[in-house]
């Protein structure tokens, strides 16, 4: 197909093609700010963007620029405010527990029984019971609605995929029964029994693909966040560094964690929460699979997961 059909399919004219924005400051804001729910859920926002892009070459100023509420900046403060409220308190608990103000707890029980409480509380109070500002949960105060609501899309998501099967084989039973009922004359199953079995089949299929997708976008998203949050933050710790503080925090040593540990959290982002959410598909198939073929179902899955364990191996 000739690329001028394709302007006249696609509905794009060269008449409308936009110039380029003077420079990034100039950009649109991102359509997801003001963006519809059906919007999303589809994810028509891209529309005038692919359109643009099959008008003419991207350039950098045609990119949307974020809402205030996604800014480095915005999530900059957040982790440092968190951070800074984080040390504050693991202060306030190293001097109570320094007065004695705070105990063990059960653990002194068991050193009790062993009879080396008082040495153990001592190592206790001296190192392991210290506690330090987070920068982990500082992260997760500043994308944590956003990032663990992927976690919960990925469940549905999962949920939605493991239980399609079950619908699959209820609508092959109806047809058995229907067909069945045509050759030997007996009474069929009523239509609308099969009509409900296939909507809810392309029920679940679509949200299957509607959360797994809106995972994988909110995930990557939040790493795109942390990222440029993190940097941000570096950066803006390193102006108010002490000369002291300079000979240890080197320049290179800086540019270092933007450039690697920056990117490893925003790679890490993206698939945390497969980590957690991947044993939950097999325990939920396995449940399925006891509850419609027996204790036989044991054996096939220790026979899966033998090979799995066998090709991680080799």
């Amino acid at each position: 197909m000739a690329p001028d059909s394709l302007s006249k399919f696609f509905s794009i004219k060269n008449s409308n093609i936009l110039p380029p924005k003077a420079s990034t400051h100039d950009a649109d804001l991102i359509p997801e700010a003001l963006a519809s729910f059906v919007s999303q859920l589809w994810f028509i926002l891209l529309t005038p963007l692919l359109s643009l892009g099959f008008s003419r070459p991207l350039e950098a100023s045609g990119l949307y620029k974020l809402p205030d509420d996604h800014s480095s900046t915005r999530v900059a403060n957040a982790i440092l405010t968190s951070f800074e409220r984080r040390r504050k308190e693991a202060a306030i608990y190293i001097k109570r527990l320094v007065n004695g103000q705070v105990g063990p707890g059960v653990k002194s029980l068991w050193w009790s029984i062993r009879g080396v409480r008082a040495e153990q509380e001592n190592v206790w109070r001296e190192n392991r019971g210290k506690r330090k500002g987070s920068l982990v949960l500082a992260l997760n105060d500043s994308v944590k609605w956003h990032f663990w609501s992927a976690g919960i899309l990925e469940i549905i998501g999962d949920t939605a995929q493991v239980t399609s099967p079950l619908v699959v084989k209820e609508i092959v039973s109806f047809a058995a029964d229907s067909y069945a009922g045509h050759i030997t004359g007996i009474p069929t199953p009523p239509i609308g029994t099969g009509v409900v079995l296939s909507v809810a089949l392309f029920v679940l299929q679509l949200i299957a693909s509607w959360s797994n997708q809106h995972f994988i976008n909110r995930s990557t998203a939040c790493g795109v966040l942390l990222r440029g949050g993190l940097i941000t933050a570096i950066y803006s710790r390193a102006l108010s560094l002490s000369s002291r503080a300079r000979v240890q925090k080197t320049n290179g040593r800086l540019v270092n964690n933007t450039s690697t540990d920056v990117s490893r959290i925003d790679f890490c982002l993206g698939y945390f929460h497969v980590s957690w959410t991947a044993p939950i598909q097999p325990t939920f198939c396995l449940v399925l699979l006891l509850i419609n073929l027996g204790p036989s179902a044991l054996a096939g899955f220790a026979l899966l997961v033998s090979l799995l364990l066998y090709q991680s191996i080799q």
